[in-house]
């Protein structure tokens, strides 16, 4: 039966097993690139601290993922983060809202964990994409969504022009993506210079069997709270499944409190120190401002 199976799957272009022969990559970002250094900033003083520590140690941050909310965010904030990325070349995404809804009861409690930033109902959904909008008309060029039904409607708006042409759109780690097949279906739906965050905890092989798929984009976590640390793994993580952006969000440290975002930026150093030597080859992405999802003008035309 499982022979069966694999044939199948083998038939309509899925990996019948994961990557255990840890395949090279021949998959790269538009510019030739491998990886991308992706850190989760929410304030404009975190943003200038990640600039700073970028052009002092020659390691430039070249993605930001702020999740706090735009919701949260008053429009002179979201113009000036804006401003930070685009006079850098940084793409920006961020999040709209996560779900919040004081009707939902399963927020308020432990089961919160399991909707996630699952939009409830009709008038939340509305909300969430009047910040979406709100958002691209100050100029954000990119959002992290962890919604099936807020990136549906994402996509077919950048499709009809209600958003601007080089939004980028990224499938957040709340999806849970684990497995080729789920990756290949979110691929189909997607511009190749969206990115889909897997689950943290993929081996390498089944990394490499995601890869084997399709030449999408992912984001990797080499950190996630205290849970995930992968520094020793991602040079072979770069090299079986690039494009990867490497995301770090190793927020505590049990017995030692909070971990600043400069302590966060110098673990992400450490990690591309690994990757050049045990990969060499490997390269970082190039901060550029004429890259999709990097910040627009306020109020600039599309």
């Amino acid at each position: 039966m499982k022979g069966e199976v694999r044939a199948y799957l083998e038939s309509i272009d899925c990996p019948s097993r994961d990557d255990y022969d840890l395949s090279t990559s021949e998959s790269t970002f538009p510019d030739g690139s491998d990886y991308k250094i992706e850190l989760l900033p929410t304030s404009l003083e975190q943003y200038d601290t990640l600039i700073d520590l970028g052009e002092e140690h020659d390691v430039p941050v070249n993605k930001f993922i702020d999740v706090t909310g735009t919701v949260f965010d008053s429009d002179e904030e979201i113009r000036e983060k804006c401003k930070r990325c685009r006079e850098e070349g940084i793409q920006l995404l961020m999040e709209p809202e996560k779900g919040h809804d004081p009707s939902d009861v399963s927020q308020q409690m432990a089961l919160g964990a399991m909707p996630g930033g699952t939009v409830r109902g009709v008038d939340n959904l509305v909300n969430t994409l009047a910040e979406v909008k709100r958002a691209a008309e100050l100029g954000v060029r990119g959002f992290n969504l962890q919604d099936e039904g807020v990136l549906r409607v994402c996509l077919k708006m950048r499709e009809d022009g209600e958003l601007p042409p080089d939004t980028l759109l990224k499938v957040s780690s709340a999806f849970n993506v684990a497995n080729p097949s789920s990756l290949a279906f979110w691929a189909d739906h997607l511009d190749a210079t969206d990115s889909v965050n897997p689950a943290r905890d993929l081996t390498i092989p089944m990394l490499g069997a995601l890869r084997e798929v399709t030449d999408q984009p992912i984001d990797v976590h080499a950190f996630w709270h205290e849970d995930v640390v992968r520094t020793h793994d991602m040079p072979e993580i770069v090299r079986v499944a690039a494009p990867v952006s490497i995301k770090n969000y190793r927020v505590a440290d049990p017995g030692h409190g909070t971990i600043t975002m400069a302590e966060q930026y110098a673990q992400s150093v450490r990690v591309v120190e690994t990757i050049d030597d045990e990969h060499p080859e490997a390269s970082q992405f190039e901060n550029d401002r004429s890259n999709p999802g990097v910040p627009a003008e306020p109020g600039a035309d599309w």
